[in-house]
């Protein structure tokens, strides 16, 4: 899924679950990846892998990771008692055309031998494509999928500060699961300087995987100055009569530029700033204008 250039998140989760035959052994019980795509015909992929037991004991569980002719892991074997999440990664490697699975046999033993007492291989619930648009009376969400396999449907969730996420509904997954999938939904809200959307994916087990957010500015905005584009990359444009001290804070409240707007209109340079939202702020005797900014 694209959300910001460059970076996109695959959904995964374990199809059909694992076919245990009654013996104490240690199981994948989930599996997720985050792809960024570093514009280079290359892409950075990092996976966790999330690892049980059935019962007490220490067992183990022996993974693969690939994609086509790419390995990323191995026959890796991990000896586990309980519950517990496993990050591997950055792999940097040329961007996979095909779909990227976990291949998993669990094991009586610590150390990967004994009876393999249960397997499985994981596939993706392919999140093709995510986007919101502003609309008359609200926001229009879309959003395509494939290879909905135990997928029960999707939470959608907003918020105006990307802190404080609230559920706005609930949308079945189709019955068409192997094919691509459009999605739509229109959420009727008041207009906001900004609104974040994201998206979470339940499996039957009632496992949730979030996907990257979307982010939605409003054009609309009547403030005393009009700062553009936003989102921006390299560089941002204030037009507005107010001049004063402008500053770049992030969330943190950290400040990233500090200077002073001097005429009407002026340019801004965003070179060797983060990724990520902002707030851009103006001041001057009596006035000020908060205005919040995504760079990406």
């Amino acid at each position: 899924m694209r959300t910001l250039p460059g970076c996109f998140l695959i959904l995964l989760f374990i199809l059909g679950g694992p076919s245990v035959i009654g013996q104490n052994c240690g199981i994948v019980t989930g599996f997720s990846v985050d792809e960024t795509d570093n514009m280079d015909g290359t892409c950075t992929y990092n996976f966790m892998v999330d690892y049980a037991v059935t019962s007490g004991g220490e067992k183990s569980v022996e993974i693969s990771i690939a994609c086509g002719t790419t390995i990323f892991v191995d026959a890796t074997c991990l000896a586990i008692s309980g519950s517990i999440s496993v990050p591997y990664g950055p792999f940097t490697v040329t961007c996979c055309t095909s779909a990227i699975s976990i291949n998993w046999s669990g094991h009586t033993t610590a150390n990967c031998g004994g009876t393999s007492c249960s397997s499985g291989i994981t596939v993706p619930v392919d999140l093709l494509d995510f986007k919101a648009e502003s609309s008359h009376g609200g926001n229009l969400l879309k959003w395509n999928t494939t290879n909905e396999i135990n997928n029960v449907g999707f939470d959608i969730e907003h918020s105006t500060d990307d802190l404080n996420y609230s559920f706005v509904d609930h949308v079945p997954a189709t019955s068409q699961p192997q094919e691509i999938n459009n999605y739509e939904y229109f959420h009727q809200v008041k207009s906001e300087n900004m609104s974040f959307y994201r998206l979470v994916q339940i499996d039957f087990d009632g496992t949730k995987t979030f996907s990257e957010k979307v982010v939605l500015t409003n054009d609309t905005h009547d403030g005393i100055l009009k700062v553009f584009p936003n989102p921006a990359s390299t560089e941002i444009n204030i037009n507005g009569a107010l001049n004063g001290k402008i500053k770049l804070i992030d969330m943190m409240g950290r400040i990233h530029f500090e200077g002073e707007k001097r005429e009407k209109e002026q340019n801004i340079s965003l070179t060797g700033i983060p990724s990520g939202l902002y707030y851009f702020v103006i001041q001057n005797t009596g006035e000020s204008e908060i205005i919040p900014l995504i760079v990406h």
